[in-house]
């Protein structure tokens, strides 16, 4: 979905004040209601959430790896509250309580200024250090990460996945369009590094550069997403490209690929290898992008994660 009028930025510092909400809600509905065939947002929500029963926990994962205060308001790119409160607005139509509805980035700061304009005061924020605190406590089987390095790579550390998600029932994923310099771009299977503990014990294996790195066959960041608390969860991964960066935690700019506007779009799908490939395939158009960056996509795809196609 893509609509001219979502932001109304010139280069402002405070970038997230200039999102139309009202166009965003737009663009989330006509979004999902094409992505299931419904013909309501309500009978999108359904389809999508077909067994859904009141009190199950419905987590967002954002992307706040920029954010590094509770205060925060350095012009950096991070998640915007909009998209949340769209998501937000639409399962409540269908009986979803506000308190069920998690929003988190379990290692990085909730700016203030993101509460502030959540629409829905019930809504429950998860961070380290701000908000409630996404524990890593649980003694649920799954609570680790089960990784599967190939012949001659070191023992990795034992990563946790946040309690958040292991207690709720459904996931939504809202990573942001842009690049990565350690990994090429950093997308949907990427987020996740909010959803572990301590995730720059990862960096060597994950850095396309790195000598742990692990090559073209196999991937710490799918062995991450095939944690039954995330694939088995996901139901909806939305694409923010409201703004997006062409820089890992660059400012926002114009993209030649959208007339020389921001982008403002967002990208909605259930299959989060289609998703990245289609995010990685704007950025390729803007900026340079690794080409072993496509390693991890090959390896979701034989994993049964999704459609590799660039």
């Amino acid at each position: 979905m893509h609509s001219t009028q979502a932001t109304a930025w010139s280069g402002q510092a405070d970038y997230w004040d200039y999102v139309n909400q009202e166009v965003v809600d737009e663009m989330v509905d006509r979004g999902l209601m094409a992505l299931t065939g419904a013909p309501t947002i309500t009978a999108a929500w359904q389809a999508l959430l077909p067994q859904y029963r009141a009190g199950q926990v419905i987590a967002i994962k954002v992307n706040l790896n920029n954010s590094t205060a509770c205060n925060d308001s350095d012009a950096q790119i991070d998640a915007l509250i909009q998209p949340v409160n769209s998501l937000v607005r639409g399962l409540m139509l269908i009986g979803v309580a506000p308190q069920d509805i998690w929003v988190y980035d379990a290692i990085r700061w909730f700016p203030d200024r993101l509460i502030a304009a959540s629409q829905h005061p019930n809504v429950r924020f998860f961070d380290k250090f701000c908000r409630e605190f996404a524990s890593f406590s649980s003694n649920d089987p799954n609570a680790h990460v089960s990784f599967n390095p190939p012949p001659g790579i070191p023992t990795l550390p034992t990563i946790r996945v946040t309690d958040v998600i292991i207690n709720a029932t459904y996931l939504i994923n809202i990573p942001i369009m842009k690049p990565h310099d350690l990994t090429g771009v950093t997308l949907s299977f990427k987020n996740h590094f909010g959803t572990i503990e301590i995730p720059f014990l990862l960096h060597p294996f994950v850095g396309l550069n790195e000598d742990n790195y692990f090559g073209p066959d196999h991937s710490a960041l799918v062995d991450i997403y095939l944690n039954p608390h995330i694939a088995g969860k996901t139901i909806l991964t939305v694409g923010d490209a409201l703004f997006a960066c062409k820089s890992f935690s660059g400012s926002p700019s114009a993209w030649t690929s959208f007339g020389n506007q921001l982008p403002n779009s967002l990208f909605f799908s259930t299959d989060p290898v289609a998703t990245d490939c289609v995010l990685s395939d704007f950025l390729t158009r803007e900026v340079s992008i690794p080409a072993a960056s496509d390693d991890y996509l090959r390896v979701a795809s034989r994993a049964g994660l999704g459609a590799f196609e660039r």
